[in-house]
């Protein structure tokens, strides 16, 4: 998690385990950016409110699994 939405800088380590060795599903990336959000547990700052936050977090984590596995794709086609 950025310092700009926790206290200080966080790896989720409880979303890391979400997906492993399962096939990559909405239902999937939900609870592992919900993981996401309880390990940065974010606060409201004059900046940005929690929920705010919160939302983001959740947006980012789907979108950096779907890229990173766009790209784990993209190698295994290429490596075909």
């Amino acid at each position: 998690c950025s310092s700009d939405l926790a206290p200080t800088p966080v790896r989720a380590r409880s979303a890391e385990g979400v997906l492993k060795g399962k096939v990559l599903s909405d239902a999937g990336l939900d609870a592992t950016a919900d993981a996401a959000v309880h390990a940065c547990s974010p606060r409201t700052s004059w900046r940005a409110k929690r929920e705010y936050r919160e939302e983001l977090i959740r947006n980012l984590t789907r979108r950096a699994i779907r890229q990173a596995a766009q790209k784990a794709a993209a190698k295994k086609g290429a490596a075909a």
